[in-house]
Order: structure tokens, then C-alpha cells, then sequence
């Protein structure tokens, strides 16, 4: 489409330089089209750039004098810096082009996202994580860098060192709204969180993680910085907040949230095995300090403990809920009564692994009976009996099987099934109710629980038109057949990620791999991405 746009372009530009210098051709020369003439305006062809890729943003530059002050400003808007790039990034020219045009960027992302064996056990810094933190140095020392809006920091398999985010490189950055930081390694504190938003104000999203290995927040000790400050501190813009890995302690927590009174998005993901002091107290603060907040997201993690009484005072201090993760949480009837009186409301919910004793199947079930508005829901490790998964009215009264399933808005399902595979009666029903559900975007079923073929109903899903991801485990007693993969890729056009499961060792996946792949190209759907294990 650009490129039929530059070349029409181009065209008119042509017969426009003919026409001047010959008179006698002005009758012969078409005048330009209506599509010609808008790209001569630069709010129409900035419009157009929004939309296009670094390539065809580059190739436009190159039409024309006034095409390039357009496009410019566009082109240079969003740079994202991938650990492949590191050498490059230190050549001259490329360095030289990035100085010259960073007052033009706005966001900026540098991460290093190489996998790396989980068995490697890696050290805090490494010689790529100097790349990165020279890089990321150099870059934010140069002038012009105070017109950046967001900056994204990360590294996926190495915990780096915070110590290069020095106090004064973050305060030349006076118009940063978005802060992304991760993996941070195990000197990164809670106090370096206060730090940060006390040298950007105007931040309104952060986001945190730290390594595994940082350490536990302890009440005392908190601070490396001997600053004491007087009286009240300054309030702060935030309204979104990501903590992951660190632990924060009920009063240091109180002090922080009572500066943010816009705060709409809380996200806190402690440390495994570590020890929650919050109270009812601390949950009450939070309610008095951020009477806006809609999304809430705790996780304890694995070892670690969250009070059920805490849940019941979120939900009942917190009246525009409408994302509500518990993932690890204590659940039981007290959570549960409360959680069913919100559900009506209620668009994202997590209840993964919840304990204590947990959500059972038929509480799962009873609440998506009411749930109206549920977009994305991750019921994982709750294996839902196919007999509560019932999405049809039916003429028998006083049982939970007879209540239709509400959610018919849900996007993203992850969820356990009984193992059915001797039972095709039952698959049938399974399928039968999920295809209801038109507007699913991503099905994820966990392992080893319903098969995944024709003769188990999977011709059901046909009607699911928007379905971008299928994670499907399957049974083990056979492997996904040539037809049902050429037909998921037929009748699913916006299909982009397939994970499947192939019996036997690694061999046997990477083999299976190799014959689904080929079966995607044959029907010309090499855009799946395919993942086996």
C-alpha cells in the first residue's frame, strides 16, 4: 500500500515538473489524483506515517524534501534497541544519527530478551550486562534526552545492576511519564522505588522486577541513603504500579501509597516463602489513600501467605473493581460471598492456585453464572467437572447444572478440564459449550485433559472466527492428526500462536515440529507460530 502511495506520488510530482516547463501540455497532463493531492498535506501524510513500519517510514523519508520534515519526527518516535544491536549501537554513524535526532524520541526501549539455559546459573553482572549498562549510559547522557516520555530497561535472563541508573542521569529526564526497569538485581530496595519517582514527578506508570535473589524488605534498615526528609513529602502523579520480587512492608507501603492519591492499577508480586505483614489496617489505608483504584493484583507467591480477611476489605473498600488477580491467595466462603455479591462488575479475573482451601469448581462455576462483563478469566489448577461447564438453559430447577453460563464476553480462558478421554459423550459437551463463546480470543487448557480431535467434538470451535491462540495439551494416547492442524489453520484466520504436545522424549517433539510445520505450509499459514513440547 506505501509503496503505491509513493509511486503515485511520485507520478504527480512528475507530470506536475512536465507541465511547467511544457505550456503546450497542460491539457494533456491529468491533474493529480484526489490520493496525490492529500499527500501534500502534512497532517494527512503524518497521520499515514503512524501506521507504518521503520522500513516504510525510511522509504518515505527519501520522496521528497517535504515528505522527510514530516516523516521524520515519526520515524524517530519510538527506538527500540535489541542485545543483537549492541555493536552497531557503538559505531560512530549510528551513534552519530542517534545524537543527532534523539530530541525527536519519545520512546525508547533497550532490552536484551537472549534466552539462556535455565540451568546456567549467571551472576549479578556479566560482560553483556557492561554492554547494556554502557549503552544505556551513553545514550542518557546526551543532550536532548529531556524531551523522552517513556524508557524501557530490561534483561530477561541476567539480573542487572541498578547503580547505573544514577540519580542525576533520571533527573535530566524531566518529561518521562513511563519507567520500565527489570531484571534488577538483589541490591535494588524498596526505598530505590521511592527514589525513583521522587526524581521523575511526572511519572504516571512504573514498573519493577527484580531477580529472585533480592532481598526481603525488613521494617528496619530499609535505606542506604542517610537523606532524612522533613516533613510531608510531595504528591505524586502515579497511576499505574508494578512491583515484582520485592517484598514491601506494611508501614513503608502505607507511606508510599498516601502519595498517590490517582493511583487506578496496583501490582504487587512478592518473593516466595516470604512473610506478609499487611493487616486490615493496611488494606483500609489503601482504600482511604486511592479511592479511584480499578485493578488489583496480589501474588504471594508459592510459600508465601495473604490473608483471606484481606480480600474480603478490598472488596468491600474498593467499589470500582473491575480487575480483581489473586493468583496463590487464601480463598475460602468468607472471599467467596463477597466476590459473588461483585462478579456482575467485575472484566479480568485470576484465581489461580488459590488455597486455604481454594476456589473450589462448583464456586468457579456459580460465579460465572453472574458474571456479565468477565473478559479474561485464569482458573488455573481448578479442574472443572464437564457436568458444572453448562452454558445451556435447561427445563429442570434448584441445581447448579441448570444455570447458563453468563460470560458470553469472555476473551482469554485458562482453565482445567476433568480427563475425558474415555468419555466422548462428554468432550462433545465440552466443545459444544466453548464454541458458545464466540468472542474467545486465546484458549489455554491445562495438561493432559481433553483430546483434541474430531471424533471428541473439536469441530465445534469452527464458530470461533477470533481466535488468535490455541494451547491445548491434549491426551497422550495419540498425537494431533495432518487434518485437525490443516483445519485449525483453515477455519481460524486469525490463528498467530499453536502450542501442541507430541508423547515421548525431546526427539519426538522436534520431530513432531517438523511434520506440523510443514502441514501449516502446505495451506500457506507459515505466520503460526508453533511451540511443541
Amino acid at each position: 500500500m506505501f509503496s503505491r502511495l509513493v509511486q503515485s506520488f511520485s507520478r504527480s510530482r512528475r507530470d506536475s515538473d512536465e507541465s511547467s516547463s511544457n505550456p503546450f501540455a497542460i491539457e494533456s497532463t491529468p491533474a493529480p489524483s484526489a490520493i496525490s493531492r492529500a499527500l501534500f498535506l502534512p497532517e494527512i501524510l503524518e497521520n499515514i506515517g503512524w501506521h507504518l513500519d521503520q522500513a516504510s517510514l525510511l522509504q518515505g523519508t527519501l520522496v521528497s524534501r517535504n515528505w522527510r520534515q514530516t516523516l521524520i519526527p515519526v520515524l524517530w518516535y519510538l527506538v527500540e534497541i535489541h542485545a543483537k544491536d549492541w555493536p552497531d549501537l557503538f559505531d560512530e554513524p549510528l551513534f552519530t544519527s542517534l545524537a543527532r535526532n534523539v530530541r525527536l524520541v519519545r520512546t525508547l526501549s533497550l532490552t536484551d530478551l537472549t534466552e539462556t539455559p535455565s540451568s546456567e546459573s549467571l551472576p549479578a553482572t556479566s560482560p553483556d550486562d557492561s554492554k547494556f549498562m554502557t549503552a544505556v549510559t551513553r545514550i542518557l547522557q546526551l543532550n536532548g534526552c529531556a524531551t523522552l516520555r517513556s524508557l524501557t530497561l530490561r534483561q530477561k535472563h541476567k539480573a542487572i545492576s541498578q547503580g547505573f541508573i544514577k540519580t542525576n542521569q533520571l533527573s535530566q529526564l524531566v518529561s518521562l511519564t513511563r519507567l520500565s526497569l527489570g531484571v534488577m538485581d538483589n541490591s535494588f530496595g524498596t526505598f530505590r522505588v521511592e527514589q525513583i519517582v521522587d526524581t521523575c514527578p511526572l511519572l504516571e506508570y512504573l514498573h519493577v522486577e527484580c531477580s529472585p535473589s533480592s532481598v526481603i524488605w525488613a521494617p528496619s534498615g530499609e535505606s542506604d541513603s542517610t537523606t532524612v526528609v522533613h516533613g510531608p513529602r510531595p504528591r505524586l502523579l502515579l497511576k499505574k504500579l508494578e512491583v515484582l520480587g520485592l517484598q514491601w512492608s506494611s508501614q513503608s507501603f502505607l507511606e508510599f501509597i498516601s502519595r498517590c492519591p490517582d493511583l487506578t492499577s496496583l501490582t504487587l508480586a512478592g518473593q516466595s516463602k516470604a512473610l506478609w505483614d499487611w493487616t486490615v489496617a493496611t488494606v483500609e489505608g489503601l482504600a482511604r489513600a486511592c479511592p479511584r483504584l480499578y485493578r488489583f493484583h496480589i501474588d504471594p507467591r508459592y510459600g508465601s501467605y495473604f490473608a483471606e480477611n484481606l480480600l474480603v476489605r478490598i472488596l468491600i473498600l474498593s467499589p470500582n473493581l473491575t480487575t480483581f488477580n489473586i493468583p496463590h491467595c487464601d480463598f475460602g466462603q468468607d472471599a467467596f460471598e463477597v466476590l459473588k455479591e461483585r462478579i456482575g462488575q467485575i472484566e479480568e479475573l485470576n484465581v489461580a492456585y488459590t488455597r486455604k482451601p481454594g476456589m473450589s469448581n462448583a464456586q468457579l462455576v456459580e460465579l460465572m453464572c453472574a458474571a456479565h462483563n468477565l473478559r479474561r478469566l485464569n482458573a488455573s489448577g481448578i479442574s472443572l467437572d464437564p457436568w458444572h461447564f453448562n452454558i445451556h438453559q435447561t427445563h429442570a430447577t434448584n441445581s447448579l447444572l441448570e444455570m447458563p453460563w453468563a460470560c458470553q464476553r469472555l476473551q482469554v480462558l485458562i482453565i482445567g478440564f476433568a480427563t475425558l478421554h474415555a468419555n466422548t459423550r462428554l468432550c462433545k459437551t465440552i466443545y459444544s459449550n466453548l464454541s458458545q463463546l464466540t468472542d474467545l480470543e486465546q484458549i489455554r487448557i491445562l495438561p493432559n485433559h481433553l483430546p483434541i480431535s474430531f471424533q471428541a467434538g473439536l469441530g465445534e470451535l469452527e464458530k470461533l472466527r477470533r481466535l488468535e491462540h490455541f494451547d491445548a495439551h491434549g491426551t497422550d494416547d495419540q498425537d494431533i492428526s495432518r487434518e485437525v492442524v490443516q483445519w485449525m489453520g483453515t477455519v481460524w484466520p486469525r490463528l498467530r500462536v499453536l502450542r501442541i504436545f507430541f508423547k515421548g522424549n525431546q526427539h519426538a517433539a522436534d520431530n513432531g515440529y517438523q511434520r506440523v510445520k510443514q502441514w501449516l505450509q502446505q495451506i500457506d499459514r507459515d505466520d503460526v507460530h508453533l511451540q511443541v513440547y
